[in-house]
């Protein structure tokens, strides 16, 4: 007993030494590093050394370490040779402006423009002021960086080989050594954006978006606000079709598929037109390896000639196909199983109905529908999470290969879990009216579950956040900033827009894919992303940490491709819902037409409409008449 308290006093010390030897007053506090109560404490001291060795020129990296007093419950259990810190070291970080200027040129932080609007790539003796989120991004890029030149071991850590080139940053991460890292959120500039932003019925300030999360982020919202006034004209014309009648859902669906096509080619020009003001329609994303690929062996860039890590290309292969793929399409296998238990149960609820009518039999037979869209919500929640560990799995060199792989895993699965019922009663059962009940049932119940988990379980974290740090508060002796980055510091982490942009595909297929059925799709949709505006701005600005600023010239490609292809898919399901309409059975005995013939006509406009799509995407440039002369502008300028 004596030597465990011997053996606590004696690492308290140490800590206290850590927090001396780091305790500079900070001007502001750019990024904190949170270090794990289990870390060897040698392993943290070598890395802060590092931090602040590992850059060129003049100016300072301030560091400062608070040891905070958590509850770990392997702290006195653990039996070990190394000295570990246990306790849970908050790492605060700030930077000369110089030292700023530095890491932004360095690592091409932004392109901006003179007082002519011509392009000059960033020059610290040109420009002498950077944004508070941009000084967050040079900094962070820097502290990614941090790498040895030679092929080494983790200092403390002899199992752990290190590799010239390799973010050491990311492999303290992975062997967790480093619990988090993240920007600190800015006060007065986060209240200036709730208010203009999450409490606002305007439009959205994208630009004080981009700057305060990043281009990504932006790019995310811009769409959404985009997409969301593109379903106006739709909702107007379903709004009107539901007083016709369902005589006239054809035409409905054949105006939602050309204002489709108008979307996608008008949001590309919208893009480039924020690329181009934002100074990154030029950029295009490092095909370094990301910080988190893990490499096997070194070798050199044949376009840098700078060292990078490897990673054998055919055990990635042997990973996507011997793995991934047989467990993906296992799971498709669960999905469609599932739907087919979905359709036995409600058959079965149907006949008990008729055979024993009754009110409540009757409203018994609707049942099923609801529990199978709430499984397939908690099975896409589900693959969701298996997609992204069979994606890190894989070990994808670069950022954009790692993005898109995950984003068709993602794609693939969605896509059979949501739409592979609605389709099998479309072209297999062909029970219009119980389509309808399926597409509305799906769409709404989905709508309704995201909204909430948008809404309840980020209010939910937020409280269980201030309970955490009222415990810490007594515990330590600590002010209040240092209180607020350890609130900040349990905030859930926001990833990325993956998730984000897959509720919008989801949304998205029911809207388009099935216009001929059921036209109110578009209103439904137009009001819930009226809502999803609001809950998305609301989790970003009070229930997480602030997100990684991530340079970006768009939406990820591959997105922009799925919403290309679901389109095209729209095309033909609604074509083929058309022939099984009650529309073409009367076309059909007007003109006298038998079902060959009539196959053979929705053949025909099918083609017309592929061929106008055609015409569109030729005619319609993606780059706006301004943005091209703008362009043309910097190529002379650079050239002189």
């Amino acid at each position: 007993m004596q030597s465990d308290e011997t053996s606590d006093a004696i690492s308290v010390e140490k800590n206290v030494a850590l927090s001396s030897k780091y305790a500079q007053n900070l001007k502001q506090i750019l990024y904190v590093i949170l270090i794990n109560p289990n870390a060897v404490k040698t392993t943290v001291e070598w890395f802060l050394e590092l931090l602040q060795k590992q850059h060129s020129g003049d100016g300072r990296l301030k560091l400062k370490v608070t040891a905070i007093d958590v509850t770990h419950e392997n702290a006195n259990e653990a039996k070990t040779s190394r000295e570990l810190v246990c306790k849970e070291l908050l790492i605060q970080i700030d930077c000369d402006d110089h030292l700023l200027f530095n890491f932004a040129e360095k690592f091409s932080l932004r392109i901006l423009r003179d007082n002519e609007n011509r392009v000059q790539i960033f020059n610290r003796k040109k420009f002498d002021h950077l944004t508070y989120s941009e000084k967050q991004r040079a900094l962070l890029s820097f502290i990614e960086s941090v790498h040895l030149t030679e092929r080494s071991v983790l200092f403390g850590y002899p199992n752990v080989k290190l590799y010239p080139g390799q973010s050491i940053l990311q492999i303290c991460r992975r062997k967790k050594i480093v619990g988090n890292y993240f920007p600190l959120h800015n006060e007065s500039e986060l209240n200036e954006l709730k208010a203009n932003w999450c409490f606002s019925l305007k439009s959205q300030p994208i630009d004080a978006i981009r700057n305060y999360f990043g281009d990504s982020i932006a790019f995310y919202f811009a769409f959404l606000e985009f997409y969301t006034k593109a379903l106006i004209p739709p909702s107007i014309i379903s709004l009107s079709n539901f007083f016709v009648g369902s005589a006239a859902n054809p035409f409905c669906a054949l105006f939602n598929i050309f204002w489709l096509i108008l979307f996608l080619k008008f949001w590309k020009r919208r893009s480039n037109e924020l690329a181009y003001k934002w100074d990154t329609i030029n950029i295009r994303q490092s095909e370094e390896p990301r910080p988190a690929f893990k490499g096997k062996t070194m070798g050199i860039d044949p376009v840098t000639e700078k060292p990078v890590p490897i990673y054998p290309i055919y055990k990635t292969w042997l990973k996507e196909y011997a793995v991934s793929l047989p467990i993906v399409f296992f799971c498709l296998y669960i999905a469609f199983q599932v739907m087919l238990l979905y359709f036995q149960v409600e058959e079965a609820a149907v006949e008990y109905n008729k055979a024993n009518p009754s009110f409540f039999n009757e409203i018994l037979t609707n049942i099923p529908g609801i529990v199978y869209a709430l499984v397939v919500y908690a099975m896409n929640e589900c693959y969701r999470v298996l997609a992204t560990k069979l994606n890190n799995n894989e070990n994808h060199r670069t950022q954009t290969s790692h993005d898109n792989h995950l984003i068709v895993k993602l794609i693939l699965f969605e896509f059979v879990n949501n739409f592979m019922s609605i389709l099998y009663v479309a072209f297999y059962v062909q029970n219009l009216s119980a389509l309808k009940w399926q597409i509305g049932t799906m769409l709404i119940v989905n709508q309704i579950v995201d909204n909430l988990q948008e809404v309840l379980i980020p209010l939910w974290e937020t409280s269980k956040t201030n309970e955490q740090v009222t415990c810490l508060r007594k515990k330590n002796d600590l002010n209040e900033d240092e209180i607020e980055i350890i609130r900040q510091s349990k905030l859930p982490i926001y990833e990325d827009t993956y998730f984000d942009y897959l509720e919008l595909f989801v949304q998205f297929g029911y809207v388009f894919l099935f216009s001929a059925i059921f036209p109110l799709a578009p209103i439904l949709a137009l009001l819930n992303n009226l809502i999803e505006i609001h809950s998305d701005s609301f989790k970003l600005c009070y229930a997480y940490q602030r997100p990684h600023q991530r340079i970006a010239s768009g939406i990820n490609n591959a997105w922009l491709k799925a919403f290309e292809v679901l389109s095209l898919i729209a095309v033909v399901s609604n074509c083929g819902l058309t022939l099984i309409s009650p529309l073409m059975s009367i076309i059909q005995d007007y003109y006298i037409l038998n079902d060959m013939q009539a196959l053979f006509a929705v053949v025909i406009v099918e083609h017309l409409i592929f061929a106008v799509v055609l015409i569109i995407n030729y005619l319609v440039p993606d780059l706006p008449k301004g943005v091209r002369i703008a362009i043309a502008k910097d190529n002379l300028h650079k050239q002189n």
